[in-house]
């Protein structure tokens, strides 16, 4: 008998749990979205970025909306990275960020048109972005090989390959054509179309749960403030019936408040228990063991894809590991399974004294965000420029160092 309601006990909180884990997913949907149209924000994308990761491990099947949704995240990311060529997703070692992006945006299936047309709007200033990031770089060779992989000799290109032909042999970055097809352009162009995809999903009930508690509380804020004003000392004498009368509406409006303040309570017990320099130091931690592998891998879109550390370039910056979701209901394509590898087990190395005080001295020297001039002239152990930039910008929330 105790085995049955056991058995019922954790069938009825895997239930739950399955629930919760959609209502994450959703809002961390929403906030990578949100975070990636923010110019200033690209920390806080990163760090969705490698939240989501982690929640995908919790979801053992995917229905078309989330397997879009994935796919539109694939895509985020490498747009995200897209000036930088010195990272990779995927086994193909030649893709250029963009060229990746160009490549999810492809497997992404839009039913309604002005979706669909606003998809298509942005395939074309991907891709020659794609090959307009190259010749910024001066990488010209590499702007010649990109071109020849986004634009084949179909009608529909024809032109454009043309003119982007032009354009990369006269090596002019700057060509007035490429105005057309700006970068920021492409940018805004994203972000209408996660916010219409956003619009046509259902609303996150974790935004509007927080969204009315956040209501609450600033309605409980400002009451507050009113009522500290009513307690301060008045000069003129007031006889016994108004004293009365303001203690009977003072014990009114606290009875009134005491629902909305038992609701508020656990949640302001959790956010008085943290310790914001804790969290900080858990978090570079945490990034520190993560950044260990020199590949981009959020959000891979191979299945199976292999795995060869030695062969990889350079990364610039953090990535964190998943595994494969197999079983996905009413996808459209088999291409929507995400293939996600196990996380490292290895440890995290600490920082030492002697490193603190070297990256202090680098700094001093090279000034913050010269990390690989710093690596170069400073002996760390096994660190990375990803690393440096997390850990000084962690000793500065703990006051470690003077800002100057």
């Amino acid at each position: 008998m105790e085995g049955d309601t056991r058995e019922a006990a954790v069938s009825s909180f895997d239930q739950a749990a399955h629930v919760a884990t959609s209502w994450v997913f959703d809002y961390m949907f929403a906030s990578l979205c949100h975070y990636f149209s923010q110019k200033d924000r690209a920390e806080d994308f990163q760090r969705m970025c490698r939240a989501m990761e982690v929640i995908l491990e919790g979801i053992s099947t995917l229905d078309s909306e989330k397997s879009k949704a994935v796919l539109i995240s694939q895509f985020l990311t490498r747009v995200a990275e897209g000036r930088h060529l010195d990272v990779e997703f995927e086994a193909d070692d030649k893709l250029t960020p963009l060229e990746a992006a160009a490549a999810v945006l492809d497997q992404i299936i839009e039913e309604e048109d002005d979706l669909r047309i606003l998809q298509e709007e942005i395939k074309t200033l991907v891709k020659i972005q794609a090959v307009a990031v190259c010749m910024e770089k001066g990488r010209f060779k590499l702007s010649s090989e990109v071109l020849d992989r986004q634009f084949d000799e179909s009608e529909t290109n024809k032109y454009l390959r043309m003119k982007m032909s032009m354009v990369v042999g006269k090596k002019d970055p700057y060509h007035e054509f490429l105005e057309n097809f700006s970068y920021s352009k492409m940018l805004k162009k994203i972000t209408s179309y996660t916010s219409l995809v956003l619009a046509r999903r259902p609303p996150v009930f974790l935004l509007q749960a927080a969204t009315k508690m956040a209501e609450a509380k600033g309605k409980l804020d400002v009451q507050a403030g009113e009522n500290n004003v009513c307690d301060e000392p008045i000069a003129v004498s007031e006889n016994k019936d108004q004293k009365a009368h303001n203690s009977n509406d003072k014990d009114f409006q606290k009875e009134d408040l005491s629902t909305s303040e038992s609701e508020d309570t656990s949640l302001e017990k959790s956010s008085a228990d943290l310790n914001p320099n804790e969290i900080t130091e858990e978090a570079v931690h945490f990034t520190d063991k993560a950044i260990e592998r020199p590949q981009r891998r959020l959000f891979s879109l191979e299945q199976g894809t292999p795995w060869h550390p030695d062969k990889s370039r350079k990364v610039v910056s953090k990535s964190i590991l998943g595994k494969k979701h197999h079983n996905l209901e009413n996808v459209p394509s088999e291409n929507l399974e995400t293939s996600i590898n196990p996380a490292s087990n290895k440890r995290r190395q600490p920082w030492t004294w002697e490193e603190d005080e070297l990256l202090k001295k680098g700094v001093k020297k090279y000034g913050a965000g010269n990390w690989s001039k710093i690596l170069v002239h400073y002996k760390f152990n096994n660190r990375t420029g990803v690393m440096l930039k997390d850990r000084w910008r962690t000793m500065r929330k703990l006051n470690m160092v003077n800002d100057e």
